[in-house]
């Protein structure tokens, strides 16, 4: 599908779509490639250890995550105190518009 896109047209965004379709097919073959090495028994225990590791460390990146944007929310609170009525437009204008505040 992504050779398709590529060769089939000379268009930019379907340029760009292609790209994006082989990137995604990469990943996905390397994923799949770590299955075969996965049986060799010197690297296998080692990814699976890896993997266990990591689904650890996204677990902790999601904890700080929450942590910081909390945070955000809170001094972006604070900052703006009376300056923006509390209404939903006026708040998406606040969070996106934050440039032009200042």
């Amino acid at each position: 599908m992504g050779l398709d896109f590529r060769y089939g047209s000379y268009n930019e965004s379907l340029l760009s779509t292609a790209r994006i379709i082989w990137a995604f097919d990469l990943e996905l073959w390397y994923l799949r490639s770590l299955e075969f090495v996965i049986v060799l028994k010197s690297l296998g225990p080692k990814l699976f250890m890896l993997k266990n590791m990591l689904r650890d460390l996204f677990a902790f990146i999601y904890m700080i995550f929450i942590a910081i944007a909390a945070y955000g929310v809170v001094s972006r609170a604070l900052i703006f105190y009376k300056q923006a009525p509390f209404t939903g437009r006026e708040i998406q204008c606040c969070l996106i518009d934050v440039k032009k505040k200042h």
